[in-house]
């Protein structure tokens, strides 16, 4: 093509496009079009949703240790629900009543040491529903005993009351020396 036919060619072609665009029929949206709109704005709401409730849960996990740290035993139940599961390296306890004796002995028998830290690994948020794979790592003696380091990894399910926030339901997990 010769440099004047080029030209020709391009001077003829940019008004067409011109022409094209104006007349393009304005964008309707298509059903599927929604559904992909709709479900990602969801996605969006149930992000925000998960991150609340992970702020939340973190807080509720730093009081909870602070109290196991002060020896306060209202403190510490104060995280579980009173259906409380609660599977712990082979113990399974059911409700409030067989955790607070439970606990009552843990706090007798030995000291939690600042250092101990929360960590959320996998965190889902289902309306007033959470699931939360974690873990808590810090030093903690046993009376009689050295302090050891104790990784305690984890998996809970977390409830939202509307009277009393989120509370612990289900705990699983086994406490590991490090």
């Amino acid at each position: 093509m010769t440099p004047l036919r080029l030209h020709a060619s391009l001077a003829l072609t940019a008004p067409l496009l011109v022409l094209l665009c104006a007349c393009e029929a304005p964008y309707t949206q298509r059903p599927e079009d929604a559904a992909f709109y709709s479900t990602s704005e969801a996605s969006a709401s149930q992000a925000r949703a998960s991150d609340r409730a992970q702020a939340e849960i973190g807080r509720l996990w730093r009081e909870h240790i602070e109290a196991a740290q002060e020896k306060d035993l209202a403190g510490v139940l104060a995280i579980y629900d009173a259906d409380i599961v609660y599977s712990v390296s082979g113990t399974e306890l059911r409700g409030r009543a067989a955790l607070d004796a439970h606990e009552r002995q843990s706090l007798a028998s030995g000291d939690v040491h600042p250092g101990v830290e929360h960590t959320t690994v996998a965190l889902t948020a289902h309306g007033d529903v959470v699931y939360e794979l974690g873990t808590i790592v810090g030093p903690v003696r046993v009376h009689g005993q050295a302090t050891r380091v104790v990784r305690f990894p984890f998996m809970a399910r977390w409830v939202r009351h509307d009277d009393q926030g989120w509370k612990l339901q289900h705990l699983v997990g086994d406490a590991e020396q490090e």
